[in-house]
C-alpha cells in the first residue's frame, strides 16, 4: 500500500531524520545544562533559574504577538513568489523589532508595580528586569525561524535552533562558572543565546531581505489582525498557563520546591521531541492539503502520525516511569523525592504530543479561534486548580493542575476534530500499541527484579530489552500492513 506521506516523502523523511537528531541533540543540551546547575550551584539557584526562564518565555510571546505561525502559513502559500515573499519577510521583521520594544517597555513598567506579588522576592525582580532587555532577541530568532521553517529550508531550522542555540547556552554557562559568576547570573544563560541564532539567520536568509525586485502587497489586513491575534492571545495563554503552575508554587513554597518539580518535568519533556519534528515538518503540508480539500487524505496523515508518535515515545514512556529514581538520583539525591511526579508528566505529555497534532492542524487551516478557544478554557481550568490546590497540597496540587486541564483539552481537541471536518482518527491499532506498552512495562519490571542490588545495571537492561519487546509485540500483535510497508520501503532506502 502506498504511504499516507505527500508526495517528496523521501526528502521530508531524511529532513524528519535529521530534525530529530537535532532536537535530540538540543534537549540532550538543555538536560545536561540542568544537571550542571543543581549539581555546582544546587537547589535554591537552579529553582531561581526556572522561575526566571519562564517568565522570559511569556514576555517573549508577548514580543511575538502570533506572527509566528503566520509567517508559515503565509511564505508556504508563497514560497514560490520571490517578489511577494521579500516584500513580507522585510515587513513582518519591522513590526516584530517594534512589537519587541513596546512589549518589553511595559513589562519592564509593571515589573515596578506587581514584581514583588509575582515572584515575592527582590533579587529575582530585579534580575528580571534584565532578562526583559534580551527578550526582542529571541522573538526575532522566532520570527526568522518562522521565515525558515514555512521555507521548508530543515538545515537551517536544525542549525539555527538545535546546535547554535544550546552549544551557545553551554558554552556561556562554562564561562559564567569559570568567572565565579554563575550564581549572580545564571539568567545570561539563557537570555543571551538567541543572539547567534539571529546573526546565522540574517546570513542565511539575506536573499529574502533583499529589497530589490519586491512586489508590494497588503498583508496587515483582517486576516492578518485575526489570525495573529486568535495565535497572541493562545501564546499569551498557553505560556502563562503551562507556567502558571510555576509561579504559584514559587509564591506558595519557593523556588526550592520549583527545582523539584521542573526535574521531573524537564526529563518527561523528552517524550515531545517526535510530535514537534512532525508540527515542524507537517505545518506547511497541512496547509497545502486545506488548500485542496482533501479531508481524507489528512485524516490518514494524522491517523499515521498519531501511530508513529506512539510507537516511539510508549517505550520511552516504559522506560522513564520504571527508572525514574535511578534518573532523577544523578541531580542529587533531594530530587529522588519527586520522583512520583514523572507518573503525571508521561501522562501529560503523551495526551500533550498526540493533541497537538490536531492544533497544527487547526492553526494551518486557518481556526485559529478554536486554537484560543481551548486555550482559554485550558486557561480558566488550571488556574481554579492551581489557586485552590498548590497553597495545600504543594507538589501535588501543581501536578493536579496540570494533569487535569491537559486530560480535558485532549479530549476538547479531538471534540472539535471530529465536529468540523468530521474526522475520527483514531482507530484499533492505536488501542493495541498502548497495550503493547502496558504489557512491555510489566514485564521490564519483572525482568529488573533480580537486579535490584545493581541500578545500573537494571537501568542498561531496561534500555536494551524495552525497545527490541516493544517492537517485536508491535509487529506481531498490532499488525498494521501499511506501517510495515511504510518501515520496510524506508529501510530499504538507508540500505
Amino acid at each position: 500500500m502506498r504511504s499516507a506521506l505527500p508526495r517528496g516523502g523521501a526528502s521530508l523523511l531524511m529532513g524528519g531524520s535529521f530534525l530529530f537528531l537535532g532536537i535530540a541533540f538540543s534537549n540532550a543540551i538543555s538536560f545536561l545544562i540542568t544537571y550542571l546547575i543543581a549539581r555546582l550551584y544546587g537547589q535554591q539557584v537552579l529553582g531561581e533559574y526556572n522561575v526566571l526562564y519562564s517568565f522570559y518565555m511569556i514576555v517573549v510571546s508577548f514580543c511575538v504577538f502570533g506572527v509566528d505561525k503566520y509567517i508559515i502559513k503565509f511564505v508556504s502559500s508563497n514560497k514560490n513568489n520571490l517578489g511577494i515573499l521579500k516584500y513580507f519577510v522585510h515587513h513582518i521583521v519591522i513590526f516584530s523589532i517594534f512589537s519587541s520594544i513596546l512589549f518589553v517597555a511595559i513589562s519592564y513598567i509593571l515589573l515596578n508595580f506587581v514584581g514583588l506579588t509575582i515572584f515575592g522576592n527582590e533579587i529575582i525582580v530585579n534580575k528580571a528586569r534584565y532578562v526583559l532587555f534580551f527578550a526582542p532577541f529571541q522573538a526575532m530568532s522566532l520570527t526568522l525561524y518562522a521565515v525558515a521553517q514555512g521555507m521548508k529550508n530543515v538545515l537551517a531550522q536544525i542549525i539555527s535552533r538545535n546546535f547554535i542555540e544550546p552549544v551557545a547556552k553551554i558554552s556561556i554557562l562554562l564561562i559564567i562558572y569559570t568567572l565565579g559568576f554563575g550564581q549572580q547570573y545564571n539568567y545570561v544563560i539563557f537570555a543571551t543565546c538567541s543572539i547567534p541564532v539571529v546573526l546565522y539567520l540574517l546570513c542565511i536568509l539575506r536573499n529574502v531581505f533583499s529589497i530589490s525586485d519586491t512586489k508590494r502587497i497588503h498583508f496587515f489586513n483582517i486576516e492578518f489582525i485575526k489570525f495573529s491575534s486568535f495565535v497572541f492571545l493562545s501564546n499569551i495563554v498557553s505560556f502563562g498557563v503551562l507556567r502558571l503552575d510555576i509561579f504559584v508554587l514559587n509564591k506558595y513554597a519557593g523556588v526550592g520546591q520549583v527545582a523539584l518539580y521542573n526535574v521531573p518535568f524537564q526529563i518527561c519533556n523528552l517524550l515531545v521531541i517526535v510530535p514537534t519534528v512532525f508540527n515542524i515538518l507537517l505545518s506547511p503540508i497541512y496547509s497545502e492539503i486545506f488548500l485542496e480539500k482533501n479531508f481524507q487524505k489528512l485524516k490518514k496523515i494524522l491517523s499515521q502520525n498519531i501511530r508513529s508518535v506512539l510507537y516511539i515515545i510508549a517505550p520511552t514512556c516504559c522506560i522513564l516511569i520504571s527508572e525514574r529514581n535511578f534518573i532523577l538520583s544523578f541531580f542529587g539525591p533531594e530530587f529522588i523525592s519527586s520522583s512520583w511526579l514523572v507518573l503525571f508528566f508521561v501522562i501529560v505529555q503523551i495526551l500533550a504530543a498526540i493533541s497537538s497534532l490536531c492544533n497544527s492542524v487547526f492553526l494551518m487551516s486557518g481556526n485559529s479561534q478554536i486554537v484560543f478557544a481551548n486555550t482559554i478554557f485550558f486557561m480558566v481550568a488550571q488556574a481554579i486548580i492551581s489557586f485552590l490546590l498548590i497553597p495545600y497540597l504543594g507538589l501535588y496540587g501543581a501536578a493536579l493542575s496540570v494533569l487535569v486541564p491537559n486530560l480535558l483539552l485532549f479530549f476538547m481537541r479531538f471534540f472539535y476534530l471530529y465536529r468540523r471536518y468530521r474526522l475520527f482518527v483514531f482507530d484499533k491499532y492505536h488501542v493495541k500499541i498502548v497495550w503493547c506498552s502496558f504489557f512491555v512495562y510489566f514485564l521490564i519490571n519483572l525482568i529488573n527484579s533480580f537486579f535490584d542490588n545493581n541500578a545500573l545495571l537494571s537501568f542498561f537492561i531496561s534500555l536494551f530489552l524495552t525497545y527490541i519487546v516493544f517492537f517485536l509485540f508491535c509487529w506481531i500483535y498490532v499488525d498494521n500492513t501499511d506501517d510495515k510497508d511504510t518501515i520496510l520501503s524506508n529501510v530499504h532506502r538507508i540500505f
